[in-house]
């Protein structure tokens, strides 16, 4: 296989900027998601269980949206493993060795951003008092997710029997013939 294209939105982006671009979407997402619910929503009288729920449901963010990353994968019987690199600070992270097809690496990479919203959404209709612990819960997650979605728009324009193979700071996309492709690799 031929690498058709390398990724690294850390590097392209810069870590910075990037860290800038998910609050500010972060923010952006709570205030439209607790205004759309708390206005077509039921109107219950908010519920707060205090400082201890709140910070371990912001915890919980990080794992959950990690294992939503790797679940597809180990749907389909494919190697997906979480650890823990200990550099600078403890930092939890999920590795595929092999490399993935194409479409399979699209619903691994968007997984955390369909189900922990969906699961939020649900959360706030089903139990509106509640609300903001969701909205908050859903706002870090689409933070997180923004860095995925950056990927996706570079995987979606892959040729359609793509592999998608990771490294340590981003990507490659490979092909088996890029001539067939019409883009020289790089």
């Amino acid at each position: 296989m031929n690498c058709w294209k390398t990724v690294s939105i850390t590097q392209d982006i810069g870590r910075f900027r990037l860290w800038i671009l998910s609050g500010m979407v972060m923010v952006l997402y709570f205030l439209v998601y607790f205004l759309m619910f708390s206005t077509f929503g039921s109107g219950a009288p908010l519920i707060d269980y205090g400082a201890a729920v709140m910070i371990v449901c912001l915890l919980a963010v990080y794992p959950l949206h990690m294992l939503m990353h790797c679940l597809p994968v180990w749907m389909l019987r494919k190697k997906a493993t979480m650890k823990i690199r200990m550099k600078q600070w403890p930092y939890l992270y999920f590795s595929v060795k092999q490399p993935l097809p194409k479409q399979l690496s699209l619903m691994a990479i968007c997984s955390p951003a369909v189900f922990i919203t969906g699961t939020a959404a649900a959360v706030s209709i089903v139990y509106p008092h509640l609300l903001h612990y969701a909205a908050i819960m859903s706002a870090l997650n689409i933070g997180m997710c923004v860095n995925d979605f950056l990927y996706v728009n570079h995987i979606r324009r892959a040729p359609r029997h793509a592999f998608v193979e990771e490294y340590d700071d981003g990507f490659h996309i490979l092909c088996e013939n890029p001539e067939l492709t019409g883009k020289k690799a790089s």
